[in-house]
């Protein structure tokens, strides 16, 4: 389920909306950007390749039209930001790619002084670069490329290109956020604040937060305000001065009870900006590596919910708009079109939370509504006693909804659970017989029902004689 308010609302199935990137590996990242005429180019990104939606289609868009130019390691990443009508990628074991939206027709390398990095944004009009390789690995340092220069990463103090290595035991650079007023490096266990104060330093770098930081740098998203990450520690949100554990205990224990920590470092954010919250994709135990569970942290309301997703990667994404030939093609039965027509995904450029099927296929979460469970926290309704419970009311639209009672004596004993009953016809109610100190409740939405809101439920209960 979605939180909204204090409300509960359907999260929707993930369906696809074109044809595979590639049938030759997984969807490593992806890219959306506007250009100046308003249209949407969406890229994407393999092991080996550079790939461009077209329609309903992709179409490769390496360096060289043959094989695979590009090395990325298994463990590896791809990284993009835009300065202008140019979108820059890097992948750290190749040079960086860049590609002029109107001009381009493939990515070539961006220039011959750019060095390799692992992750880069764009800052106050420069291209940064985090954890650099210039033909010698240099994790520790950021370097920028002159000011409205994106191509020139030549140190001058003519051009305010240059560079620095950050001091401290903070680990390797892991990534390089910008937000409203200042750059965010993120390290393996520290925070650096970024800020521009022209020559001759050029940029002023002040360490904000010891013993923070992250080992996934793809575990890191923006609002643009708030930057939002995983540290070895839990789930973290950083202000601009500190950062507030968001996660603390019951949250950070639940995912690390379920992560495969050796795929930590395929876990991977994104925000949701219409929902607003940030969604967290990472793989389960036993999943190889698959992103197979969401869990996601409502930023106004410090709520926290979560879904079972297989994918490649999650992303903002905006949407692209199809023509009515492109969407027969893609559906010829219209019967098939996973997405109502009042849809986000028909319009382009709306920024819309989705990513890549395991079948490698651009899709957003607009589908049927997901099949929905909810539990009540714990509760004593008739404390230092037992009741009876004969029945609930679940404060929903769904007429379609499931409960269950579960029940125990105390809060170190075992848990016995009813069976799984629903309205009766009668009293508009879900009728019970469970007498029990305490009890929670469980409801389901089968998926593809159709309802817009679970608010809560309500007991009918009174005192029982037996303690």
């Amino acid at each position: 389920v979605l939180c909204q308010g204090d409300n509960y609302k359907p999260f929707k199935d993930f369906a696809e909306n074109g044809g595979a990137v590639s049938s030759s590996g997984r969807v490593y990242n992806s890219y959306s950007f506007i250009a100046k005429d308003g249209v949407v180019h969406n890229f994407a990104a393999t092991a080996g390749n550079l790939w461009k939606q077209s329609g309903s289609t992709w179409a490769k868009v390496s360096k060289s039209s043959t094989g695979s130019p590009y090395s990325t390691a298994t463990d590896g990443f791809w990284r993009f930001t835009e300065f202008g009508q140019r979108v820059i990628a890097t992948n750290l074991a190749n040079e960086p790619q860049s590609y002029v939206v109107g001009t381009s027709t493939a990515f070539a390398n961006l220039s011959t002084s750019a060095p390799k990095m692992k992750n880069i944004a764009t800052l106050n009009n420069f291209v940064v670069g985090v954890h650099i390789d210039d033909g010698t690995i240099r994790p520790e340092r950021v370097q920028w490329s002159a000011l409205a220069g994106p191509t020139d990463f030549v140190a001058s103090p003519t051009t305010l290109s240059g560079y620095q290595d950050l001091s401290g035991n903070g680990g390797q650079n892991q990534a390089i956020i910008p937000t409203q007023n200042y750059g965010l490096i993120v390290r393996e266990r520290s925070l650096w604040r970024m800020e521009f104060v022209g020559a001759p330093s050029i940029w002023q770098f002040t360490q904000a937060e010891t013993n923070r930081g992250t080992p996934c740098l793809n575990s890191i998203a923006s609002d643009g305000i708030m930057v939002y990450y995983l540290d070895n520690n839990g789930f973290f949100a950083f202000d601009g001065t500190r950062s507030t554990a968001i996660g603390n205990t019951k949250i950070d224990r639940y995912f690390q009870e379920n992560l495969d920590n050796n795929y930590i470092d395929r876990v991977k954010a994104a925000v949701d900006p219409v929902n607003k919250f940030v969604v967290w994709a990472y793989p389960t135990s036993g999943s190889q590596g698959q992103l197979t569970a969401l869990i996601m942290y409502y930023w106004a309301e410090n709520r926290w919910s979560k879904a079972d997703e297989s994918l490649d990667t999650i992303n903002s994404i905006y949407t692209s708009g199809l023509t009515l030939e492109q969407l027969s093609v893609l559906y010829p039965d219209i019967e098939t079109v996973p997405f109502s027509f009042d849809s986000r995904v028909w319009s382009g450029g709306n920024p819309t939370l989705g990513g890549f099927s395991t079948a490698h296929k651009i899709g957003f979460f607009e589908g049927a509504n997901k099949a929905a469970t909810l539990e009540t926290t714990e509760i004593a309704l008739n404390p230092g006693g037992r009741s009876y419970v004969s029945s609930v009311l679940p404060v929903t639209d769904s007429t379609g909804v499931y409960a269950k009672i579960k029940s125990r004596k105390n809060q170190y004993g075992s848990v016995t659970t009813s069976s799984s009953a629903t309205f009766s016809t009668n009293t508009n109610e879900i009728p019970f017989r469970v007498d029990d100190r305490f009890h929670r409740v469980e409801l389901s939405i089968a998926a593809g029902s159709t309802w817009e809101l679970v608010q809560g439920i309500q007991f009918r209960a009174k005192p029982s004689g037996g303690r």
